[in-house]
């Protein structure tokens, strides 16, 4: 329920604006247990080892990080980011004369570049604002002033398209990755009241892939292929520590190891994950009408 009955306006993309958390807000440390649990956590011993617990040989917790724990969530969020891949729309502010950008370390890739429009500082920001709150069409918003013809506004949105074309030149975007660089050419100029050296003028809007990822704003598919690659990791890993021996001796009798069964089904898992990701989306609904 809004006030007044106003929908919110939506976060701002950036650093600057706020987090937009979906999903069903399970942390790792939840989405760890639940790897546990699926490998028989709480019933028997299971030999993956997890964030703050002790290290048998020095008597100290596992230094944050050096764990199986953080070894399977590494490797399902590296190929995460890889083969499905987290899009964002982040904010660059542009500056005159300033024709390369440094993005954040979090940027993977950029897809796409929207640069702001030109237009003349002499009249408004947008073109939007021209039919009611300009002074070319202020009369439209007075009742004892007939308005203009439409036609008369279709033209004067055409002329001001032209002059935008005349007066600029269209602007072509590169990225270099290894210094996570974004050059925008030329050079932007005409900035409203921008001087040389000023700070930020305008802001595009820049598309990237995101190196951040947070495991609890995952949507349905995405959380079905994060968890499947999850407990695939860590049947893997606790595979390979189960095959250095094939049984261990308990009271009364020999236990035998599933370390080789474990490592073959979590290897299938991967490998039927290598077509899902792939054909995992939603099927187009047929338009109809």
């Amino acid at each position: 329920m809004t006030q007044g009955g106003i929908n919110p306006s939506p976060p701002l993309p950036g650093p600057q604006g706020l987090p937009a958390i979906s999903g069903t807000g399970r942390t790792r440390k939840q989405w760890w247990r639940w790897v546990l649990r699926k490998l028989g956590g709480g019933i028997r011993d299971v030999e993956l080892t997890s964030e703050g617990d002790i290290d048998m040989l020095t008597g100290l917790p596992f230094p944050e990080g050096e764990t199986h724990e953080a070894d399977a969530f590494d490797d399902t969020v590296r190929w995460m980011l890889h083969r499905w891949g987290m899009r964002k729309v982040i904010q660059v502010g542009l500056a005159r004369g300033q024709s390369e950008y440094v993005l954040p370390p979090e940027v993977i890739e950029v897809i796409d570049v929207t640069l702001p429009s030109f237009q003349l500082p002499s009249l408004d920001s947008d073109q939007f604002s021209y039919t009611y709150f300009s002074l070319l069409f202020g009369q439209w918003t007075n009742p004892n002033v007939a308005p203009m013809p439409y036609s008369d506004l279709v033209q004067r949105l055409q002329y001001l398209e032209e002059i935008g074309r005349i007066f600029t030149t269209d602007r072509d975007w590169e990225w270099y990755p290894r210094t996570r660089t974004l050059q925008i050419m030329p050079a932007p100029q005409a900035m409203g009241g921008l001087g040389a050296g000023s700070a930020i003028g305008a802001c595009a809007l820049v598309t990237i892939w995101s190196r951040e990822f947070d495991t609890r704003s995952l949507d349905p598919e995405e959380e079905s292929l994060f968890s499947r690659r999850l407990l695939a990791e860590a049947m893997i890993t606790l595979g390979n520590i189960r095959s250095k021996e094939d049984s261990i001796q308990s009271v009364g009798s020999e236990k035998s190891l599933n370390g080789a069964d474990l490592k073959a089904e979590g290897q299938e898992m991967i490998e039927s994950l290598k077509v899902d990701v792939i054909n995992w989306k939603r099927a187009v609904p047929i338009i109809s009408g």
